[in-house]
């Protein structure tokens, strides 16, 4: 309960009441979202249900990964933040079991498997707090400071009406539903329905770290399809970004609940962390290790042990182990702020030693991976240094020059290919951060603001807020130097730094104290005239991050209704894969420009825009006719898709090779390939019989690409 002092100050509110009004801002929001009150009842029910699982993941990842963070956690950290924590490194230690099992053996990828190892480590995580809990007072009232929760109750609206519209349904305005369909939910059915995980060579994304990935394998486990998981792995997605909010909140509440509060808030309600929570990615993963990291490195900075810089390295090493930018964006700036911090200290070095090598440890099992399967432990990276693995040179050159921070010509190049105009690295800097809501404007001014207040006033100067814009800089600049484009969504994880900076920035100036007209940080505790702009501060800035994520929202959806379809129900009915799970099931589909094959029926061929496409290499290799007709039959293809406009855009961009972009015509007509068997209504794609007149091999399985 609160106390008489509380009470007097600010009053109170029942819990219930809170609770309820908790509800009904995100079920209204939810309502404004999606419209149709149908549509409401469906997204609110499957939400629920697949929020329940994601909580049970949540709670065994708790129970696995506190049984190390209970035993090397400094004694005086808090009990939130190492509960958090033990989330986040159980999320890896599953993630990691998936990824053994699954390469050992097969048959291990299946419900009996993986439900008892969730059980198991919710009842591990139980034991765990059941002191905790038996000491627990609850509140049976809240303070009405506490309504400032509700505009994260708006947030939560949002992420649940996106969360529920249809993997590839949302997304697409900015080309992250491709990414989705083609390998973050692709890479883990291909997985599933192999029944083992392996390399896949037609997907060159397959050798990323996978560590996201690998959750939602666990989740179309627990599921028992790729189709019954996927909203499972949208919420497991956004559950890094649950643990990231209280990982702020409970990691700061040593330092003032106020600082606390509006971190949490103000990372919440940002609009990339919103607009993700919609999408089955990896980047809310490196937003939690980065938060849970830097909290830790601020326990650390204060008092140094090997305790607190050992959490730090598993903690950059999990976010590694989800994305190869992490490396640059996460690990390197937290890395390079220990080194800084202990530039006088032999000690200290030996801490930040230690964090690299806790962090090489946990990034270890991905880097031995491709090492085995390729020769190069980055792969597809550095592919001019370790070696470029089952690819053919001109794959190689295509994502070295595909990805190289400036802009250069497609491979081949098309004929009369030029390089069209684009932004210069400061103005697309410039445009994302002052212009694009991705970040959340308002926050970022905010965060300026409060730096540039402890350079005027030294006496305000805060070492933390320096380290956290020390982290942001370094953020900015490796995007800014290195990221293909800069897209916006490689610097999420500047969201932590600008968040808990603007946070920090208010809750000093809900401190302030006015005496005889003057502000007096020494004055004795009574309230304080800054409480009411820092509200006002907070309540501004968090509606414009909302603001900001609704406007993403709207783009995506343009405000149409739709039902949290089943994912089989979308492959049989939705053009374009009705067209292709209509051929039959005898039929077996390559296809050819067209690498989103989430939907498609399983053992679908294709490749990626930077792997060798099958079709390609048999018509470079000079077979005859018979020959490719003969082998392709052999595979058990039967029909091929062609889709001439993601090829002409693939051809101007990364590259295609000549055989099916600039020959493909004369091509298909040397294969018989003239007459489709299916024309789409703008002609942008067509479905082509392969001849039966040709003798046909010996019967395949429905894999993959083999």
């Amino acid at each position: 309960m609160l106390t008489d002092t509380q009470s007097r100050a600010g009053g109170t509110i029942p819990l219930w009441v809170f609770a309820l009004l908790v509800v009904l801002v995100a079920g209204v929001v939810l309502g404004m979202m999606v419209g149709l009150s149908e549509v409401w009842v469906m997204a609110l029910w499957v939400w629920l249900s697949e929020a329940g699982v994601a909580l049970l993941v949540a709670a065994a990842a708790g129970g696995y990964g506190g049984l190390l963070v209970g035993r090397i956690a400094p004694a005086s950290a808090p009990g939130g933040l190492k509960a958090v924590t033990s989330c986040g490194l159980g999320l890896w230690m599953l993630s990691t079991a998936v990824l053994i099992a699954g390469t050992a053996a097969g048959g291990l990828l299946a419900p009996r498997v993986w439900w008892p190892v969730v059980i198991v480590g919710a009842l591990l995580a139980a034991w765990q707090a059941r002191g905790a809990l038996k000491s627990t007072r609850w509140r049976q009232a809240v303070s009405s400071g506490s309504l400032v929760w509700l505009l994260v109750a708006v947030a939560v609206g949002l992420s649940v009406a996106g969360a529920m519209r249809p993997p590839g349904l949302i997304g697409a305005a900015s080309g992250d539903a491709y990414d989705v369909l083609e390998y973050h939910l692709q890479v883990p059915r291909e997985f599933l329905h192999a029944g083992r995980i392996g390399p896949l060579p037609h997907n060159c994304y397959s050798f990323y770290p996978l560590g996201v990935e690998t959750l939602y394998l666990l989740g179309m486990c627990l599921r028992g399809g790729a189709y019954e998981g996927m909203y499972l792995a949208k919420l497991l997605h956004g559950l890094f970004g649950v643990l990231a909010v209280a990982a702020v909140y409970f990691g700061l509440r040593d330092g003032g609940k106020t600082r606390a509060r509006y971190g949490a808030i103000l990372l919440a309600t940002a609009p990339c962390m919103v607009y993700l929570s919609w999408l089955a990615m990896v980047e809310l993963a490196e937003v939690f290790y980065l938060a849970a990291a830097l909290l830790w490195l601020r326990l650390w900075l204060r008092e140094p042990s090997w305790r607190s810089a050992g959490i730090i390295g598993l903690m950059l090493g999990a976010a590694c182990a989800a994305k190869y930018l992490s490396v640059g964006l996460v690990l390197a700036p937290v890395i390079l702020v220990m080194l800084a911090a202990s530039l006088r200290s032999p000690r200290r070095l030996g801490h930040a030693a230690l964090a690299g090598a806790a962090a090489l440890l946990l990034f270890s099992p991905w880097l031995a991976r491709n090492a085995a399967y390729t020769g190069n432990p980055v792969f597809p990276l550095a592919t001019s240094v370790f070696g470029r693995g089952h690819w053919s040179a001109e794959s190689q050159q295509r994502w070295i020059d595909g990805h190289a921070p400036d802009k250069r010509p497609p491979v081949p190049r098309p004929p009369g290919w030029q390089t069209p105009e684009s932004p210069g690295r400061v103005e697309r800097a410039l445009r994302t951060l002052v212009l694009s809501p991705w970040l959340g404007r308002v926050a970022l001014l905010a965060a300026m603001a409060g730096l540039a207040v402890s350079v005027v006033r030294p006496a305000s100067r805060n070492r933390w807020d320096w380290t956290l814009g020390g982290v942001c800089a370094v953020q900015v600049g490796v995007w800014a130097a290195f990221t293909h484009e800069m897209p916006p969504r490689f610097l999420t994880p500047a969201v932590v730094p600008i968040a808990l900076l603007a946070g920090g920035a208010l809750a000093r100036l809900s401190e302030l104290r006015l005496r005889w007209g003057e502000a007096d940080l020494a004055a004795p505790p009574r309230r304080s005239w800054g409480a009411a702009p820092a509200l006002v501060g907070l309540a501004v800035i968090a509606t414009a991050n909302l603001g900001g994520a609704s406007v993403l929202y709207v783009n995506d959806t343009h405000r149409q209704a739709v039902l949290p379809w089943a994912g089989g129900t979308i492959a049989r009915e939705l053009a374009p894969y009705s067209q292709a799970h209509a051929l039959g099931p005898d039929a077996r589909l390559m296809l050819v420009g067209e690498a989103t094959a989430f939907y498609f029926p399983p053992g679908t061929v294709y490749a990626t825009v930077f792997d060798v496409h099958p079709l390609a290499q048999m018509i470079e290799a000079g077979l005859s006719r018979e020959e490719i007709i003969q082998r392709l039959r052999s595979k058990g293809i039967t029909h091929i898709r062609v889709s001439f406009s993601e090829i002409s855009r693939l051809s101007a961009t990364y590259g295609f090779p000549a055989s099916l972009s600039r020959d493909l015509r004369a091509n298909l007509s040397r294969l018989g390939l003239t007459a489709p068997a299916w024309v789409a209504p703008d002609s942008s794609a067509a479905v082509y019989e392969l001849p039966r007149r040709d003798p046909l091999g010996p019967a395949v399985g429905k894999t993959y690409n083999r």
